[in-house]
């Protein structure tokens, strides 16, 4: 096995296990510091769920399809691959993981059988076709096996108006922290939020309410309703 992992034939699988490795080492330090990145990478990406048209087919229910018909390819690719439907950090360690433990172990074997360790892009060509179909599935089912209220994909749904609850870092302007609510469906989204006002700071525990969004994060005020409370 040093063998391999030593060689050069092995270096795209290496590569995208030492990048496996920094997400993992990153995400960890951003959650000390109060901004998840899966939260922040959730936020970027613009939303890629679309209804599952093999679940509807298979269920012979009749499908409104009139409003996708100006969606692109690329969002018809990246909904397949699961995207919106679990967290993108989650898929994209999934690829990683599967593509890097896949080829070291096909070049393994070929090794242990020929005693010749294969090109690199020769490997990596059934690593990605194991890979690709990996983080579709793994997204599919991390989405059904986490509970519903909890999920970290972002939606379309309007937040404007709604309570959330700060838990984690503190949010002053220009340095957001994370916080959950919950959309009309009563589904928990976990989202990066500022103060609205200058000189305003909230910190974890504290429960604000949304008033705007700017880009991927949304600006808050401090709930000094309790009725909003008890709705949220």
């Amino acid at each position: 096995m040093m063998d391999i992992l030593g060689s050069a034939q092995a270096s795209p699988f290496i590569i995208a296990l030492v990048i496996l490795t920094i997400i993992a080492a990153l995400e960890g330090l951003s959650m000390v510091f109060g901004a998840a990145l899966s939260g922040l990478l959730d936020g970027i990406l613009p939303d890629f769920d679309l209804p599952d048209l093999d679940a509807d087919i298979d269920a012979d229910v009749d499908l409104d399809i009139s409003g996708l018909e100006s969606v692109g390819p690329l969002t018809y690719l990246m909904s397949w691959l699961s995207f919106g439907k679990a967290p993108a950090l989650i898929l994209i360690i999934v690829f990683l993981a599967v593509f890097g433990l896949t080829g070291v172990t096909i070049q393994s074997a070929v090794y242990g059988a020929t005693g010749l360790i294969p090109p690199g892009w020769m490997a990596s060509i059934p690593a990605i076709l194991i890979a690709i179909p990996s983080m579709r599935y793994g997204g599919k089912a991390f989405g059904a096996v986490m509970p519903k209220e909890e999920t970290e994909a972002v939606s379309t749904e309007r937040f404007i108006g709604k309570v959330a609850t700060v838990i984690r870092g503190k949010a002053e302007r220009g340095m957001p922290a994370e916080a959950k609510l919950k959309d009309l469906h009563g589904l928990t989204h976990w989202v990066l939020v500022e103060p609205d006002e200058d000189g305003e700071s909230f910190s974890a525990g504290e429960e604000v309410i949304v008033v705007a969004q700017n880009g991927s994060v949304y600006r808050v005020i401090r709930n000094t309703h309790e009725i909003l409370s008890r709705k949220s």
